[in-house]
């Protein structure tokens, strides 16, 4: 079952490198960011998260339980991108295997009256495609992003409203994240979903830029209850061309 899975996301990350119409979406960790990529460039991105510690399958019988996101990102302008994301491809399998598209746009916002503030205000959505016969889907959300001028924080938050197709059932919610630099290449940063879902969870990482077209992340994620899962270490690989 395990190298079963592992096959159908291999795949997916064929189709969203080699496909020329393939888009995808840029995040923080799991909530969108105040970016697009930029215009002609590709970005390109895997996260996996994994509990080895204390997962059972039906017998009773440790497990390793993983669960992953595919994205790509394809920067049709300077404040639009267009958006391709495979969601829970995992093991034991999730049973809500899921292909969006769509797009993500982002604008500046008083410049001039407040230019140390970085003001951005974004907007996004996805339409999603069961691979497992859930049917078709939305999730649309907005969100203000704004950054501290003295400690430099990017702190972003927003309204989102996603369908079973991705969030496990129809839910409103909200999202909050933070980015906060400490050198040119080392972020600590983290976001959050509230609510009770399947991407219900609070996820603390740290980003280190290896040059300008790779960047790997690392965190844990911590479900906001039994109800939205369950714990786990991530780690999430950028590619940008």
């Amino acid at each position: 079952m395990l190298c079963t899975q592992f096959c159908r996301c291999f795949v997916v990350v064929l189709l969203l490198c080699f496909v020329s119409s393939a888009r995808g979406q840029s995040l923080i960790v799991g909530i969108p960011n105040a970016e697009v990529t930029p215009k002609g460039h590709f970005l390109i991105a895997h996260e996996s998260q994994i509990n080895w510690w204390n997962q059972t399958n039906e017998r009773g019988e440790r497990i390793t339980a993983w669960n992953s996101f595919n994205f790509a990102c394809y920067g049709l302008s300077e404040n639009i991108e267009l958006c391709l994301t495979s969601f829970n491809i995992g093991s034991p399998a999730t049973r809500n295997v899921s292909i969006a598209g769509g797009f993500k746009t982002v604008f500046p916002l008083f410049q001039k009256e407040l230019p140390d503030w970085e003001i951005r205000s974004l907007t996004g959505l996805m339409i999603p495609f069961s691979l497992d016969g859930n049917g078709i889907g939305v999730w649309s959300y907005g969100g203000i992003s704004f950054r501290l001028p003295v400690l430099r924080t990017r702190i972003t938050a927003g309204p989102s409203y996603g369908m079973a197709q991705i969030f496990g059932r129809n839910v409103f919610c909200w999202m909050l994240g933070y980015e906060q630099p400490i050198t040119d290449k080392f972020s600590i940063i983290g976001d959050w979903y509230t609510g009770t879902h399947d991407i219900a969870a609070y996820i603390s990482a740290v980003q280190y830029d290896i040059n300008e077209h790779l960047t790997i992340i690392a965190g844990y994620k911590f479900a906001n209850n039994p109800e939205s899962g369950y714990n786990t270490a991530m780690i999430e690989v950028t590619f940008e061309f």
